[in-house]
């Protein structure tokens, strides 16, 4: 658990959250083509790579 807040800067029920905010908004969102990463994983890279600029 404490690795996965200072990887990604957050607690592990608001990243659930989040989760489920994006699930949303792609369900809402006209499909072209199949994501190469699950939200889970696109959303640990973007909150990690945020925590490094």
């Amino acid at each position: 658990m404490k690795t996965f807040s200072r990887s990604v800067g957050m607690e592990c029920g608001l990243f659930d959250e989040l989760v489920d905010v994006l699930a949303q908004a792609e369900a809402a969102k006209k499909k072209c083509g199949r994501p190469s990463l699950s939200l889970e994983n696109q959303l640990c890279l973007t909150l990690s790579y945020w925590r490094e600029c």
